[in-house]
């Protein structure tokens, strides 16, 4: 493709080179792509079976107020009766 060295009466042009801008933007959204899945969050073991549904309550209401609003929680189904438990396989 062709520059244009002027306007055709040998004066500049005051025309913005954005192919600079459009590669770094385009480097930024890969690396966020990348770095995106690794950043899952911070696991926290204090599982507890007998916990209460009010106890339970009482700490997401807390983090809720501390504006921790990405809570995810994961519970397992107990196996049933005759099914090997998961760490005896």
């Amino acid at each position: 493709m062709p520059m244009r060295m002027g306007d055709g009466r040998g004066g500049p042009i005051s025309e913005i080179n954005v192919t600079p801008l459009v590669d770094i933007m385009l480097v930024l959204l890969i690396i966020m792509m990348l770095v995106a899945p690794l950043l899952d969050g911070t696991p926290v073991a204090k599982a507890d079976r007998d916990a209460s549904y009010r106890a339970v309550m009482t700490v997401m209401d807390r983090l809720h107020d501390a504006h921790v609003d990405n809570v995810g929680l994961i519970t397992r189904t107990p196996p049933a009766p005759g099914e090997p438990q998961r760490g005896d396989l």
